[in-house]
């Protein structure tokens, strides 16, 4: 899942993650890192523009349910986010199944004492 895209310099570089940790960063539609992480990581990799060399370092943290990005151009912050994840609706929704799923296994339960209870 993209978690942001941001031009600058007329550089295109988008950053997705899954809800399995898997973090891509990439430069203009070119995969540049793709790292593996539960708890954040830094990306680091380098582009030549206008006969430059340009840095670039995206910092990760995963923080409770939110992940936290810094994105820096040649050591300048360009870019700051917080995006709370979409793990928490996911959570919650398989909190609710096991819920219901365990509230229908009790009732059964109990429901059939009751009968055996009455006979």
């Amino acid at each position: 899942m993209t978690i942001w895209t941001i031009t600058q310099n007329q550089q295109t570089i988008e950053f997705q993650n899954t809800w399995l940790g898997k973090e891509k960063v990439f430069l203009n539609g070119k995969l540049v890192t793709n790292i593996f992480s539960m708890f954040g990581t830094t990306h680091e990799f380098i582009n030549i523009e206008q006969d430059q060399k340009v840095t670039y370092r995206l910092e990760t943290l995963v923080n409770g349910s939110a992940l936290n990005s810094e994105l820096y151009i040649n050591n300048k912050q360009v870019l700051k986010t917080y995006t709370k994840s979409s793990w928490d609706t996911f959570l919650g929704f398989l909190f609710g199944i096991v819920l219901s799923y365990g509230g229908q296994f009790l009732g059964s339960i109990l429901g059939k004492a009751a009968i055996n209870l009455g006979k």
